[in-house]
């Protein structure tokens, strides 16, 4: 049995990686889609054939296209999502790394069930508390927390000085 996240208020990734393959509903090409954990908020994309930055998803990306969703990712255009975020968002995963093999996702049986199957699986690989690069990020992600309040703090007993209301006596401060 599969445990979803019971409240959405917090950040949710996979536990686990796993791999789909299979043919590009409108290219008649292989593709593949591996979907990883990801320490950083969002939804990213990364091609497994070069070694660029991974790219995060934005709605802004999305562009015209005859009969499915296309993203364009800087010079690269990933086609036929709609079936794979529809599943991380139902999921309720606020962040994954997609690693592509292809310019279209895999059709799969043609819905969204074999992607939330997929991360079923990834999620079965153990418990969230369990990944090592997530658990390195919430602990960097906590440091920078208390400098910013160390900050806050430090702005807040500030007092401005206005030095033209400073007598000096004729003395250089």
């Amino acid at each position: 049995m599969v445990c979803w996240p019971v409240d959405y208020d917090g950040a949710w990734t996979l536990a686990g990686t796993v791999r789909r393959c299979g043919i590009g509903l409108h290219s008649g090409k292989p593709v593949s889609v591996t979907l990883k954990p990801s320490a950083d908020p969002g939804i990213w994309v990364r091609w497994s054939s070069d070694d660029a930055a991974p790219v995060q998803l934005k709605p802004s990306q999305v562009r015209d296209s005859q009969l499915c969703t296309t993203l364009e990712l800087g010079d690269r255009r990933l086609a036929t999502v709609e079936h794979l975020l529809a599943a991380l968002a139902g999921c309720g995963l606020t962040q994954a790394l997609l690693e592509v093999d292809g310019e279209e996702i895999p059709l799969l049986d043609g819905s969204a069930i074999g992607w939330v199957e997929a991360i079923a699986e990834a999620r079965s690989h153990g418990d969230l508390k369990e990944n090592a690069e997530y658990h390195a990020a919430k602990e960097q992600q906590s440091l920078i927390e208390s400098r910013v309040i160390a900050i806050n703090d430090l702005i807040a007993r500030a007092n401005v000085i206005d030095v033209t209301k400073i007598e000096n006596n004729g003395k250089v401060i």
